[in-house]
């Protein structure tokens, strides 16, 4: 049952995204760069958020969450060059130099660890020029299967020069019918509990939403 059920969702979720022909003309040399309202060691704090303009999120070729539509902000049928992400890195480091942060959230409309949105060697860049402006703290969105990978854990902690890096994981529901069949997540418990076991090994912190 469970398992006719997925099917017929990831069915309609399909459907639907192949109703949505055109997409936003996007400036790829520049990231989305807003503010969210958040509470920091119990002072208001007005997070800086800065999202990558990259390839979507990989599981959009599924049909992606039921809940999600960023990739309208990502680079539907276009991709996107070297020159243009390092232009983006470029952006948000002009916009952390001289400021104090306590942190900011730095990530891709997908996963920040998928090496399909952002390759390996310009995250690591990009994680050691923010180190570099005296930033300590950064956090990142990214699915949990992008998380087990222990080694591209460590790369990220170690150019990041004895900041704390922080992922936060779209869980959406810690009921698996909810997460799975109706949000469309296709994320398993077992997925999440290796991420967690190898984030607590190399010292990255994390949160769910």
């Amino acid at each position: 049952m469970a398992k006719k059920l997925k099917r017929m969702m990831q069915k309609i979720m399909l459907n639907l995204r192949q109703q949505q022909e055109q997409f936003p003309k996007l400036n790829y040399n520049k990231p989305v760069i807003y503010k969210e309202e958040a509470n920091f060691r119990g002072k208001a704090y007005d997070v800086p958020l800065f999202i990558m303009r990259t390839t979507p999120c990989f599981w959009l070729k599924a049909g992606g969450c039921s809940v999600c539509n960023y990739h309208l902000e990502s680079a539907m049928n276009y991709k996107v060059s070297h020159n243009e992400l390092l232009l983006q890195i470029d952006e948000v480091i002009r916009y952390i130099n001289g400021r104090e942060l306590p942190y900011i959230l730095f990530t891709t409309s997908g996963s920040f660890l998928d090496d399909k949105e952002i390759p390996e060697d310009i995250r690591l860049y990009a994680l050691k020029k923010i180190a570099k402006t005296g930033l300590k703290r950064l956090s990142f969105e990214c699915r949990a299967e992008f998380l087990v990978n222990r080694n591209r854990l460590r790369k990220c902690v170690e150019v990041f020069e004895g900041g704390q890096l922080q992922a936060g994981i779209g869980l959406e529901s810690t009921n698996p019918f909810v997460r799975n069949i109706i949000i469309h997540k296709g994320l398993q418990d077992s997925v999440i509990s290796k991420a967690i076991d190898a984030m607590r090994n190399e010292g990255i912190g994390y949160y769910f939403y």
